[in-house]
Order: C-alpha cells, then sequence, then structure tokens
C-alpha cells in the first residue's frame, strides 16, 4: 500500500472544508466586509465542531502515526495536556498525530483564505454592476452609483454569488 501524502490530504481537506462547508459564509463575508475570516472557531457556524468531527477526530494506528507526525514535523502538536494522564506511548502517538493533522490543516485554511482575501472584491462587484446593467460608467467616479443601480436589479445579488464561488474554487482546486 503507497505511503499517504499528509501535506497533500491537509490541502484537500483544507479545501473541501470551504468547499463543502463554508462557502456561503465566505461568500457573505466577502460581500458585507471585503475580507473572509480564517477564524474557524469563532466566525463560522458550528466551525469548531466541523474542524473537529472531519479533521481531527481520526484514528491513526501507530505505523499511520508515525508517518504523519514525520511528513509533518512543522505543524507538530506540542500542548503535552492533550494526552496528559495517557501511558500507553501507541495512543500518546495517535494522539499527537490527530491533533498535528488538524494543525496542517489549519494551516492550510488559513492560507486559502489569504489567497481568497487577494481578490479585488471591489472590481468583482463593478464587472458584476456592468454585467448586470448592460453598460460601463462614464468614470470611475461614478463606481459606487453603478453598484447601487445593479443591487436594485434581481440578479444582482445572485450573480455576485456565483462569480465569488466560482473565484474561490478556482483557490481549492
Amino acid at each position: 500500500e503507497p505511503i499517504p501524502d499528509y501535506e497533500q490530504e491537509a490541502k484537500d481537506d483544507a479545501a473541501n472544508l470551504i468547499l463543502e462547508y463554508f462557502m456561503d459564509e465566505i461568500v457573505d463575508q466577502l460581500i458585507d466586509s471585503g475580507e473572509a475570516s480564517a477564524d474557524i472557531n469563532n466566525d463560522y457556524d458550528n466551525g469548531d465542531g466541523i474542524f473537529h468531527e472531519t479533521i481531527v477526530d481520526r484514528s491513526y494506528h501507530l505505523t499511520d502515526a508515525a508517518e504523519l507526525l514525520s511528513q509533518l514535523y512543522g505543524n507538530a502538536e506540542e500542548d503535552t495536556g492533550l494526552w496528559e494522564g495517557e501511558t500507553n506511548v501507541d495512543r500518546i502517538a495517535e494522539i499527537q498525530a490527530a491533533y498535528t493533522y488538524g494543525n496542517a490543516v489549519w494551516d492550510e485554511f488559513n492560507t486559502l483564505i489569504m489567497n481568497i482575501n487577494s481578490l479585488d472584491i471591489d472590481d468583482i462587484k463593478l464587472e458584476t454592476a456592468i454585467e448586470c446593467l448592460g453598460y460601463e460608467p462614464e468614470d470611475m467616479d461614478d463606481y459606487y452609483v453603478v453598484i447601487e443601480k445593479a443591487e436594485e436589479t434581481s440578479e444582482y445579488e445572485e450573480k455576485l454569488k456565483e462569480r465569488l464561488v466560482k473565484e474561490i474554487k478556482s483557490f481549492c482546486e
């Protein structure tokens, strides 16, 4: 059986968190404040629960735990309180591996959010407004007027969300 590439798995799982669990909230954050939050625990509905259920709460056999810890040493969990009182060395390695993997996914999630936040939301809003209205402003001083007019149309919000989803997906593929 091939050795898992835990770094790639962490990247894939971080992208999956965005695509499967947090997409709508990220899009809303981008529209409302111009940037998405990387704080899974506080800024996403049941973010902490989802993160632990889908990422951290996995079991590893000792050999898998050792391989994971070897590959993801830069994300090694160092909070010994997580396995305090545990005397079985195999179990300690399994717990450390689970949280180390969680740290790696968390780092990848942060990187994806940083990339998503590099999007020029104002440009995307303006391009979407122009598409909805069918004309360009005569000069960029009319930028907000164009967006306000577009916001009055029925399709602007839906088209804006579709565009943001497409942009976000491009970072997750």
